[in-house]
């Protein structure tokens, strides 16, 4: 049915709740699930040599350097015995229906068909998943005008259903925005299967809840590395840029993330503001900074 790939790295007891999730979905026993260990130094390959042991025959694992989930994509690829791939994240947790869901859009002749992701209910009601839905920060499926015609810009592999020749004619993962482990993978993926012909879909009944906690300074520092890959970005994929309107820095914004940043460093100034506002300006002088660095390297 397909072959299910997950990269993980230091999400040991996670990955084992996520797997289990896995497990109990319609068809499950039709599919290979293959989890790529992008160089953990936790006990990752304890509880994959437990599950394999416990689910033989199903579950394959293969260990690599810690060089990005981009890359660990790509060896589960070169894995995977079927025409069909699911790639599920090891912090995802998909409802039962899920692989029937992504099979039928797959059987209208879609390339792509992309699932939804929701907030898992052990974090849906904390105030930094509110306040990055409330800024589109994360997926906003939510703006997608047309289910049959999805943007390249809302591919997300965390539950994402794939054609091995969607797959050969996108190329796969560039292994250019490993860097820094995060940004634009996915989306540099949509877009060149959408340039190559590909068709694109949002699967609004294949539907997993996320279980990925952000702290507000784990958020600065996840925008740093998006400000850090933007500079990929455009080196990479101009038009993509363009199109995200991250082509060009104006002129005045290296002495705005400095302003800003000593703003929050200032006590009795960054004790004035509210936390939304704080981390706003935070995730902004972050975002700078990345690019700042990725310039003057």
């Amino acid at each position: 049915m397909f072959s299910v790939v997950t990269p993980t790295y230091n999400r040991a007891d996670l990955l084992a709740r996520s797997l289990e999730a896995m497990r109990a979905m319609h068809g499950a026993e039709r599919c290979e699930f293959i989890v790529v260990d992008d160089g953990s130094t936790d006990h990752t390959p304890a509880v994959l040599e437990s599950m394999a042991a416990a689910w033989p025959g199903s579950l394959r694992h293969v260990r690599q350097e810690n060089a990005g989930p981009g890359v660990a994509r790509n060896t589960g690829l070169e894995l995977a015995g079927s025409e069909r791939i699911l790639f599920l994240d090891d912090d995802v947790f998909p409802r039962p229906d899920l692989l029937t869901a992504h099979a039928a859009l797959l059987d209208m002749g879609f390339s792509l068909s992309q699932g939804l992701l929701e907030w898992h209910p052990e974090i849906a009601g904390d105030w930094v998943m509110r306040y990055m839905d409330k800024h589109g920060m994360q997926f906003a499926f939510d703006r997608v005008t047309d289910d049959s015609d999805l943007p390249y810009l809302y591919v997300y592999t965390a539950n994402l259903a794939v054609t091995r020749a969607a797959v050969d004619a996108a190329g796969g993962f560039d292994h250019a925005f490993a860097v820094q482990r995060y940004a634009f993978e996915d989306t540099a993926f949509g877009y060149c299967a959408k340039r190559a012909g590909c068709r694109l879909g949002l699967n609004r009944a294949a539907v997993a809840s996320h279980l990925h906690p952000i702290t507000a300074e784990g958020l600065v520092r996840r925008e740093y590395k998006v400000g850090y890959a933007v500079g990929v970005l455009r080196q990479h994929y101009p038009q993509i840029a363009r199109e995200l309107g991250l082509d060009k820095s104006p002129p005045w914004r290296d002495a705005l993330t400095r302003v800003t940043q000593m703003i929050l460093d200032a006590k009795p100034l960054s004790g004035l503001l509210g936390r939304e506002l704080h981390l706003r300006l935070a995730c902004r002088a972050a975002f700078g900074k990345g690019m700042m660095d990725y310039e003057s390297k």
